[in-house]
């Protein structure tokens, strides 16, 4: 062989050995930390992961209830399984055959799950003598004491939130796998690592949603709601700045086992506060603040009510007998419907309706949910359409949040705010890393005009409609509705939604409490009452900021 290709031969040897060299440098050296780091992941499985940042109360408890329960892990497979499967059948009195098809499988594999402290503390004695299994902390996001679950809402099938605030701030929430977690790192067969076994990390800080909700609040409406409203939703508002401080519907469901709720009657999964309805004769405060505004009437302007209207071939009825001669302030208070559709033929529909849209109707209230905006009415309207409009009846519907956020404008001397449910974003370290953007506040009602309208609805408790919803030792106002949904019961009698909407104290109002009970009859009854509970208990457990 010629001396040229030896030395060519040689030198791309050479070169071939110093690339080998360079590479292997290159892993071993600059890469093999990284390398080996990944190497481990692989050989890494999750026993208990905590994934998604937590939403709180506003004074920074869980809204959720969440939680870790604890769990019977077998992280190796047992020498001697029937001595292990022994041995869990004496701790469980259950028969040793029952744990022979988990012990068979490839590990990990709860044992026993949700261990009470005393069973854990038990069970850790023979934690402690073997070496293939240990008590792992399972974190469960929705604890039995959750509330405000339409609020909160849930995750679907891939962890993700799926409604409600879950939803909203998904991506506040999620952690995209830095999450805290518990993980057993084995070789090729599966067994236990030297030296690593089971560690837990914490790659990356997950962050918690603060609320508004004032715990005190939620759990007072929520048992309020548990006795007397099987269907429907109440909201509890501070008027002077808009926080929503309780939202509550019913009926209510377990946000672990969203399929069970799928096909239920009654539609546990809907959240009622953000539905809409007919608001009956709630929204004839807005039909009154009309004609206030306009001048057509004060309120001491009088009206005669024989007991019924006719408009064509229908008949707007009233009291049987009617109310005889009554001013607007006591057509409000004892919810006179001749005279509103009086007031509301003089106005027309479409003053009406613009001063509704002014004071929130047909438009997002400010949540930043996945809140149902019901359309206000269009034209062209008959003088039936307008009758409804003015009693609140017909295509117009309306959420209960709006209805808060109306009647806290009410509350605030005219001033609509957006309402808000988001306070903030905190790392664990508590420090605010994000915060909603809030509108400003604006004014819908002149001053007089509101206190009028206060003053009018103080009298509907008082002296009219709304006496159930009263509470000894402060005012409330508000104002009732009975809301017709078409259709009849069984003994032909019409099957009406109840509202209460109102705030108290009437002095300095601190809070608007807005109760609907789906198909609850007349508004002064169950609405009413409900309301005045709640009332009772807010200012009985003042709560703090």
């Amino acid at each position: 062989m010629p001396a040229r290709r030896i030395t060519t031969l040689i030198l791309a040897v050479s070169v071939m050995f110093a690339l080998l060299g360079l590479r292997l440098f290159y892993c071993q050296i600059l890469w093999g930390g990284e390398l080996a780091a990944l190497a481990v992941e692989q050989r890494r499985i999750p026993l208990s992961t905590l994934e998604r940042g937590d939403i709180l109360y506003r004074d920074g408890t869980s809204l959720t209830d969440s939680d870790y329960r604890l769990d019977l892990v077998l992280i190796s497979r047992p020498d001697e399984p029937q001595h292990l499967a022994r041995r869990l059948a004496d701790f469980t009195g259950a028969e040793a055959e029952a744990f022979w098809g988990a012990l068979s499988s490839e590990p990990p594999v709860t044992l026993l799950s949700d261990l009470s402290p005393a069973e854990a503390a038990s069970v850790s004695r023979l934690v402690a003598e073997l070496d293939e299994i240990m008590i792992v902390p399972r974190y469960v996001r929705y604890g039995a004491g959750s509330k405000a679950r339409h609020l909160v809402g849930h995750l679907d099938g891939n962890g993700r939130g799926a409604v409600g605030l879950e939803s909203a701030v998904d991506h506040l929430l999620r952690s995209d796998g830095r999450g805290e977690g518990i993980f057993l790192y084995v070789d090729a067969r599966g067994v236990p690592l030297n030296g690593l076994g089971v560690r837990s990390t914490l790659s990356s800080a997950l962050p918690a949603v603060v609320t508004t909700i004032d715990p005190t609040v939620q759990r007072i409406v929520e048992d309020v709601m548990d006795r007397l409203i099987p269907r429907g939703a109440v909201v509890v508002v501070r008027p002077e700045t808009g926080e929503v401080l309780a939202m509550a519907s019913r009926p209510n469901y377990e946000q672990d086992r969203v399929g069970a709720y799928l096909d239920e009657p009654g539609s546990p999964l809907v959240n009622r506060a953000l539905r809409g309805y007919p608001p009956g004769s709630v929204f004839k405060v807005v039909t009154a603040a009309a004609a206030l505004e306009s001048g057509i009437a004060g309120p001491y302007s009088y009206f005669n009510c024989g007991g019924y209207l006719r408009l064509g071939e229908r008949v707007i009825r009233c009291r049987v007998g009617g109310h005889g001669t009554v001013s607007l302030a006591g057509a409000m208070t004892v919810s006179c419907n001749t005279t509103f559709v009086t007031l509301g033929l003089q106005l027309g529909p479409e003053l009406v309706l613009d001063l509704a849209n002014r004071l929130g109707f047909g438009r997002p209230t400010g949540l930043g949910l996945d809140e149902s905006v019901p359309a206000l009415p269009r034209g062209p309207f008959s003088a039936g359409d307008t009758a409804n409009i003015a009693l609140g009846q017909g295509e117009l519907l309306v959420t209960p949040v709006q209805v808060a956020r109306m009647m806290s404008a009410i509350a605030d001397e005219g001033i609509l705010r957006p309402l808000r449910v988001i306070t903030e974003v905190r790392s664990p370290e508590g420090v605010i890393i994000w915060k909603p953007r809030q509108p400003a506040p604006v004014r819908v009602l002149s001053r007089p005009l509101a206190l009028t309208l206060k003053s009018m609805l103080l009298r509907v408790v008082r002296e009219g409609t709304g006496q159930e919803a009263a509470v000894h030792g402060f005012g409330v106002a508000g104002k009732t509705g009975t809301a017709e949904t078409g259709r009849r019961d069984a003994s032909g009698e019409p099957i009406t939604h109840a509202w209460f909407a109102g705030f108290f104290p009437y002095s300095r109002p601190e809070f608007t409490v807005v109760v609907l009970v789906e198909e609850g009859g007349l508004g002064g009854d169950v609405a009413a009452r409900a309301f005045s509970e709640i009332a009772a208990g807010i200012m009985a457990q003042r709560p703090s900021d």
